[in-house]
Order: C-alpha cells, then sequence, then structure tokens
C-alpha cells in the first residue's frame, strides 16, 4: 500500500513537474501579447496625436489665409467703391454745370432745326464757376457737353475739374484749349484736349470712333463761344505717338503750309472718309484730342473743319476786356447814339431857321 501511494505521488509531482513549463509558456506569451497591445497603442495614440497637431496647424493656416483673403476682398471692395463714388461725384459735377450753362436745351435735341444761332450758353454764370472758361464743345449723340478752359499752362486742367478741384484717384479733369492758341479760337488749328476716362465721359467716345461705323454715326460736333458758335464736320481720326506735337501744330506759315497740314491729316486717318475733303476749302479747324489709349502710348485726334458759323442769340461784343455786352444790346445803343445825332441835328436846323426869321425881320424892319 505505501509503496502504491508512493507510485501515486511519484507521478503526481512528475506530472506537476512537467506541466510547470507549459504554464509558465503561456504567461510569457500573454506577457508579449499585452506589451505588443501596449506598444501599439501608445505608437497609435502618437500617430492619432501627430494628426490631431496636424491638422490644427493646418486649421490656423487655413483660418490665416481666409482672414487675408477676407481682408483683402473688404478692401479691394472698398476701393472699388471709392472709384465708383469719385466717378460719380465727377458725373454730377459737370450735370450740374450743363444744366446751369445751357440756356435751351431742346435747342440742343436737334440743333438742326434750332438754329445755330440758338445753341446758347450762359456765359456768365460759367465765368462764376470758372474764370478761365473760354468755350463750349458739343457732339450730338454722346457724352461729349462740356465748357472748355484754358490757362497758361497744359497740365493744370488735366488733373483740376471746371471747379479748380483735384480729383484724389479718379481725375477727370477738365476740357481745355491749348496754352498757345488764342482764346477766341482765332486760329486755323485750334486744339483741344479732354481725358479717356473708363466710364464714357469726358472724350473717351474719340476712341470708340475707331470703328468705322461709329465714326460715321457722328460726323457733326460744335464749337460754341461767347461771340460764334461752329458747326463742324469730321474729315480725319488720326491715331499718333503721345510724343507727336508736329500733328497738334496751332501755327502755320501761309495758308500753302496750313492746306499741307490738312492733307497729312486727312492721308493719316484711320478711318477712310466717305466723302473727299478739299483742302483748300478749310478756313478753320478744330482738333480734338483724347489722352493717351490706355497702355499703347497713342492718343486719338478727332479733325473737323467749319461748315458753318453763326453770332449765338446772347453774342457778346468781343470787348477785350470780356464784358457782357450782346448783340442787341450793341444794336440798342448805335440807335440811342444815331438818334441822339439826330436829335442834335434836328436842333441845330431849328436853331438855323430861328436865326435866318430873325436876321430877315430885322432886314424888313
Amino acid at each position: 500500500m505505501n509503496t502504491s501511494r508512493n507510485t501515486t505521488r511519484s507521478t503526481r509531482g512528475a506530472h506537476a513537474r512537467h506541466a510547470a513549463p507549459a504554464a509558465s509558456g503561456r504567461t510569457s506569451q500573454r506577457g508579449r501579447a499585452a506589451e505588443e497591445v501596449s506598444q501599439y497603442s501608445r505608437a497609435s495614440y502618437g500617430s492619432s496625436m501627430a494628426r490631431q497637431r496636424t491638422r490644427r496647424k493646418t486649421t490656423r493656416v487655413l483660418n490665416v489665409v481666409i482672414a487675408l483673403a477676407s481682408l483683402v476682398l473688404i478692401g479691394s471692395l472698398g476701393a472699388l467703391g471709392y472709384i465708383f463714388l469719385q466717378y460719380h461725384q465727377g458725373t454730377a459735377l459737370y450735370d450740374d454745370i450743363t444744366d446751369g450753362a445751357v440756356v435751351d436745351d431742346s435747342a440742343f435735341e436737334n440743333p438742326d432745326e434750332s438754329g445755330l444761332e440758338n445753341l446758347i450758353i450762359d456765359w456768365e454764370f460759367l465765368r462764376n464757376e470758372n474764370a478761365d472758361v473760354v468755350g463750349w464743345v458739343y457732339m450730338p449723340g454722346t457724352e461729349i457737353n462740356y465748357p472748355i478752359a484754358q490757362t497758361t499752362d497744359n497740365s493744370t486742367y488735366l488733373v483740376r475739374d471746371f471747379t479748380g478741384s483735384p480729383g484724389s484717384v479718379v481725375q477727370k479733369g477738365t476740357i481745355f484749349l491749348d496754352k498757345d492758341n488764342a482764346s477766341d479760337f482765332s486760329d486755323k488749328n485750334n486744339v483741344i484736349y479732354g481725358h479717356n476716362m473708363h466710364d464714357g465721359s469726358m472724350f473717351s467716345h474719340l476712341h470708340d470712333m475707331r470703328e468705322e461705323d461709329v465714326f460715321n454715326e457722328t460726323r457733326t460736333f460744335y464749337i460754341l463761344t461767347p461771340t460764334m458758335n461752329y458747326k463742324c464736320s469730321t474729315f480725319a481720326l488720326d491715331i499718333i505717338p503721345e510724343t507727336e506735337f508736329e500733328m497738334l501744330r496751332v501755327a502755320f506759315d501761309d495758308d500753302t503750309d496750313f492746306y499741307s497740314f490738312v492733307n497729312d491729316c486727312v492721308n493719316a486717318s484711320s478711318v477712310p472718309i466717305p466723302d473727299g475733303v478739299d483742302a483748300t476749302q478749310v478756313e478753320k479747324m478744330f482738333s480734338l484730342v483724347s489722352c493717351a489709349v490706355h497702355g499703347d502710348g497713342t492718343r486719338v485726334v478727332l479733325r473737323g473743319f467749319v461748315t458753318e458759323q453763326a453770332a449765338p442769340a446772347n453774342a457778346e461784343s468781343g470787348t477785350s476786356d470780356g464784358a457782357d455786352e450782346t448783340v442787341n444790346e450793341v444794336g440798342e445803343g448805335l440807335a440811342e447814339d444815331e438818334a441822339a445825332v439826330e436829335g442834335e441835328a434836328t436842333d441845330e436846323a431849328a436853331a438855323e431857321g430861328e436865326a435866318a426869321e430873325t436876321e430877315a425881320e430885322a432886314a424888313s424892319a
């Protein structure tokens, strides 16, 4: 019996000794698995944190970009709004001047029917706005309907409007007569400058006239002055370098020199003229000159010669002091003078008659 129990204990001990390594191996495997899970978790956590940091950084960058883009957009909209306001104010200014200066709107709507003499400008109103005013330019069917100023240089009215105010961003300036021209437009070639504006105002229409159809639609313009109104017919549209001044001459040696200049203008025209021009029939011309075409260094010059002229109904006497004396007032003054002379003659005749009667009575006595 003892032998059997000992044998049994020995067998259990052997099993126990054999089983122990297996249990230890399982424990080791679980440990390694746990360590691997831990390492994976740490790696995953680190990767997740890295991704979160990247996302946060990207979000911050995007927020900065969006903020900058918003500022640029707001700034751009503000600048565009300010530019628009400047254009609007410039247009409103000249609309007000036109309203005050044009005496009869209906006459301007159809000048051929109303008559050249009835295109009347209130020069006193304009002089109260600007003493440099010398004329008015009007082209039916276009935006060109502006006063003309002149001063001792060709730069002042590039940046100053008719009231003398300089523009800040948008500078429409003023239509002005070349400083070398006579202020009464008595020269053979009278050169008048105006800006080429993006909103179609001032002399920008001249650039549209590079198209033959547009040119032919507006073949007439008017120059109005305190003493004479001129109807002009266009005969050339020259595109010249902005540094070219020979084609803007205002003085000529003689008629032959002037006729040669007229022919040069015709030959240089970028638009074909449907009817020929006899240079010898051109006595006076006007050159409407735009500022440079945007970006290409050239300017457009529209040529027109006088086909008809007439004193306006409110024409001034043309005295050098610029007194606002109209033709009618001058006529009335002449009539009064003639009446006074006739009255004096009548009085003298009556006095002579009385003297003769007195002598006759004395002789008879």
